[in-house]
């Protein structure tokens, strides 16, 4: 009786026991891990990398930025162009501003666009050819300092003599410049002029190299600053040069009937160098260059014109 009776007990302290650790494991309990029962983790199952991808990185990774040829020459292009543009056109404000013959005129229109030069530099500088112009881009660098070289010998000219030679030394500078401004398709920079305005320039210097009017050679044939610079060495600028259209006038068979275009060269509609000989008349065949300046509601007019 007593060994059944112990037999009982021992058999309803196992059912409680049992209980208890069930419920131990229930919802919200922590259930032992696998290491507190072994003593170690059991093994990561392996993750099957997609195929062909390292098994060190991503299976997806971002796309390379892709670069366009197309593109780096265009970018290239317009800011060689806007370069050339702005230095142009900062160098027509400077010749409006010190318009006369002077060599203190002649010393401030290079200072000025001297300035102009070191301001741009940098702009330049940055600009990252394609590969198959990285050569001509380099002589074009070289070229920039030839021209600022030229301009600063025209800054310190203290004689006519010397002041032929730098303007003669930038000539043959901005000669090289058109050359490698083609090769590199800079429209701005290559001293070309639309077939257009090339028409239109060679018309505005035949109709003043032939005229007899007062009025149109002194007045609205040419810039503000012809007359001035023209006639630099008279008291009275105006009233010499209506003088010269005078005798002109007077003597008609001293003037040119025509004049044969060698070359033009320019920035379109902005300015314009012609090269040319007149036909006819007391100087034919003599050569000689006219320098224009374009203006939008007036179209292309005189700035100066000088025998070679």
């Amino acid at each position: 009786m007593i060994l059944r009776t112990v037999a009982r007990l021992i058999e309803a302290a196992v059912v409680i026991a049992t209980a208890v650790a069930l419920t131990a494991c229930g919802p919200g309990s922590t259930a032992p891990s696998a290491a507190d029962v072994t003593g170690s983790a059991p093994a990561t199952p392996p993750v099957r990398a997609t195929e062909g991808a390292s098994p060190t990185k991503s299976a997806v990774s971002p796309t390379a930025a892709v670069v366009d040829p197309a593109r780096v020459k265009a970018d290239f292009r317009d800011g060689l162009m806007t370069y050339c543009l702005r230095t142009y056109q900062l160098q027509r404000a400077a010749d409006e501003r010190y318009p006369g013959g002077s060599s203190a005129s002649l010393s401030g229109f290079s200072g000025l666009v001297l300035q102009s030069m070191d301001q741009w530099q940098p702009r330049l500088e940055v600009l990252r050819p394609p590969a198959d112009l990285a050569g001509v881009f380099e002589e074009f660098l070289v070229n920039v300092e030839d021209i600022r070289a030229g301009r600063e010998a025209e800054a310190a000219a203290t004689s006519p003599a010397e002041l032929q030679v730098a303007g003669d030394r930038v000539q043959m500078a901005y000669t090289e410049r058109y050359r490698l401004a083609k090769l590199m398709h800079a429209d701005t920079c290559d001293g070309e002029l639309p077939t257009m305005e090339k028409a239109a320039v060679a018309a505005a210097t035949k109709a003043f190299d032939l005229t007899t009017d007062a009025t149109k050679a002194c007045r609205t044939l040419v810039t503000p600053q012809f007359v001035a610079t023209q006639w630099a060495d008279q008291a009275r600028p105006m009233s010499a040069c209506t003088a010269d259209a005078s005798r002109r006038r007077a003597h008609p068979e001293k003037v040119a009937t025509g004049i044969k275009v060698t070359t033009i060269t320019g920035v379109e509609s902005l300015t314009a160098t012609v090269h040319f000989t007149e036909v006819g008349g007391c100087c034919a065949g003599q050569r000689t260059v006219a320098r224009l300046y374009f203006y939008r509601d007036k179209g292309w007019k005189i700035r100066s014109m000088s025998y070679e």
